[in-house]
């Protein structure tokens, strides 16, 4: 009995011990799965956290980029359609308006009181500024009508510039540089103390650059004239002083610099604080306004017949000799294409292009105006009898396809094509000292000593 009883007690607690161990797994086994649980739970927290994170970034950008976007358009809005003197601050003289459907027909002339040896400038809502000898600055309408003119107290021989506000800039021969409302009301003028000839210039910070002409005979040498930075409120910002005239606009690359051609035959780097970079001598008068290459590549023309093409630290790359000078009746500029091509003009009536290594492409003869019954006696005195009635003070302007509209003394506006062929001409009633003009839908403006102002297209 004894044993009987020994032995259930003896299963009953092997049972108990048995169920005491399957206890203590289970509950290992329940807290595992609660920790994997959790594990999990934490895994999609994070994710969702991860995902709404993501959603908050994407939501943020695309904030920013729609509001980049819109700015974009401000600017492209109120972005002039030819802001200055060769088209850009670099004055490459490239634009990018198609002028293919362009046939060279008169849409428009406007008369102006006197002879017009300003090139235009084009505000972004088509507005063409240009200024006269009568002393007036002119502001047209696209269709050609007056929109308003403002009367200075001597010629204006100096471009235009626009900024991106609308303001204009205009130099005239009464010694001021001239600030003027998209309205045509006066918001400054900056007395120089020099005739202003030189194009004004804009840079990317809105400081205004313009040069000034000694208004005096300076058979000594005693008087010089400066390069002006303006700030837009029309306070200077600096001056720097050069040796003789200067009646170029200045080019303004990237980087600051602002370059200048002197009639002291040099051509000035300047920092943007208006300390000298360096300057290079030519040996001839620098009448012709720089042109600065994507490359940093500086072209300019010079009295002494060449064009020269320097590298950004006032080396000299290379030089081309033209047949006759290399001349600015106060506008002109070698022009830069997109494919690398420098186009030139000089006094003897030649449009020369050349490649971006200093060989020539080709070149074009405008020929002499026409005389008549008289026209076979201009072609037998040499050239240098002749140079005058053929000269080209006109800068070059470059369309998008490629095509370049030159002026010449001739009375005729030529569009050539890419290799030099003649694609049309338009005679005007006198010479062109001005430099062509492209609007955005491809109308081609141009200035003449006749007094009027042009407007081509393709109209039939």
């Amino acid at each position: 009995m004894t044993r009987l009883m020994g032995s259930i007690l003896m299963e009953m607690h092997d049972k108990v011990c048995n169920l005491t161990v399957l206890g203590e797994n289970d509950t290992e086994s329940c807290s595992h799965l609660v920790e994997e649980h959790d594990k999990s739970a934490k895994l999609e927290e994070d994710l969702i956290k991860r995902s709404i994170a993501v959603l908050l970034i994407a939501l943020v950008l695309f904030s920013a980029f729609q509001a980049t976007v819109r700015v974009e358009l401000v600017k492209a809005e109120t972005q002039p359609i030819w802001p200055m003197e060769g088209y850009d601050a670099r004055h490459t003289g490239q634009c990018p308006y198609d002028t293919s459907t362009n046939t060279g027909n008169l849409e428009w002339k406007f008369k102006t009181g006197e002879k017009i040896w300003s090139s235009q400038a084009i505000g972004s809502d088509g507005t063409i500024y240009t200024g006269s000898r009568d002393r007036y600055l002119y502001a047209l309408n696209p269709d050609g009508t007056l929109k308003w003119k403002f009367k200075t107290d001597g010629w204006i021989v100096s471009s235009p510039a626009v900024a991106s506000d609308g303001t204009v800039y205009v130099g005239s021969r009464d010694e001021y540089l001239y600030a003027i409302n998209p309205d045509g009301t006066l918001k400054w003028k900056f007395e120089t103390g020099d005739v202003v000839y030189s194009s004004p210039a804009i840079a990317s910070d809105g400081t205004i650059y313009v040069g000034a002409n000694i208004n005096h005979l300076d058979i000594f040498n005693f008087l010089q004239s400066y390069l002006y930075a303006l700030n837009p409120d029309g306070t200077l910002k600096w001056k720097f002083k050069a040796g003789r005239r200067i009646q170029t606009s200045p080019a303004i690359a990237p980087d600051g610099t602002v370059y200048v051609g002197s009639n002291d035959r040099y051509l000035y780097a300047l920092n943007p604080d208006g300390t000298l970079k360096w300057k290079y001598r030519t040996n001839g008068r620098i009448w012709s306004s720089p042109a600065i290459a994507p490359d940093g590549t500086v072209y300019v023309g010079s009295n002494d017949r060449y064009l020269y093409a320097l590298n950004p630290d006032g080396t000299l790359k290379w030089k081309y000799r033209t047949s006759h000078w290399i001349i600015s009746a106060s506008v002109s500029s070698p022009a830069t294409s997109s494919d690398g091509t420098i186009y030139v003009a000089s006094w003897d009536g030649y449009v020369s292009a050349i490649n971006s290594n200093g060989t020539l492409k080709w070149t074009f003869k405008t020929g002499w105006p026409n005389a008549g019954p008289f026209q076979h006696l201009l072609k037998k005195p040499p050239a240098w009898m002749t140079a005058g009635l053929d000269e080209i003070t006109s800068a070059p302007a470059i369309s998008s396809e490629g095509t370049i509209y030159i002026g010449s003394n001739n009375n005729y506006l030529y569009a050539l094509n890419p290799d030099g062929t003649l694609k049309w001409k338009f005679e005007t009633g006198d010479g062109i000292f001005s430099s062509p003009r492209i609007s955005a839908d491809g109308t081609v403006y141009v200035g003449s000593w006749d007094g009027y102002l042009y407007a081509l297209g393709n109209w039939q």
